[in-house]
């Protein structure tokens, strides 16, 4: 059973591609820099460390990102003015356009793909996932 999950996994990554960038339109987006367009439009503005957790990358990684983002023109650096050594980061309403952007698109390549599947095979996927999700979590890959 587990030798077939590994297969599967295996081609599902195959499948989707390991791509350093995707096509958003107008733009291309690595996949860092989609989930943090994602995550702030989501969650508004973040400390660098909240950013980085949600990369799973480090703080000086989580950074550089950052700096290319600013001069993108897609997030600002606030300092904290609970805590001013810290700084809090937030979309630009470019950053917002470009995040809503790649979110509609990524909604409708994902729509193509689950429209494809049965009812059934929706459901147990969404099992699945969820558990697989859970799991990643509590036992970080390589961790």
């Amino acid at each position: 059973m587990h030798g077939r999950l590994d297969g599967l996994l295996y081609q599902v990554v195959q499948l989707v591609g390991l791509r350093t960038e995707w096509p958003f339109g107008d733009v291309n987006l690595s996949l860092a820099e989609c989930v943090m367009l994602f995550e702030l439009a989501d969650r508004g503005e973040l400390a660098q460390q909240e950013i980085a957790d949600a990369l799973r990358v480090d703080k000086s990684r989580a950074s550089r990102l950052g700096s290319v983002m600013e001069e993108r023109g897609w997030i600002e650096r606030v300092r904290d003015p609970a805590n001013r050594r810290v700084y809090r980061i937030r979309l630009t309403p470019d950053g917002e356009r470009v995040a809503e952007r790649a979110a509609g698109i990524m909604h409708e390549r994902h729509a193509a793909v689950f429209d494809a599947l049965t009812d059934e095979e929706r459901a147990a996927l969404l099992t699945g996932l969820t558990g697989l999700t859970r799991v990643l979590r509590e036992h970080p890959f390589g961790g």
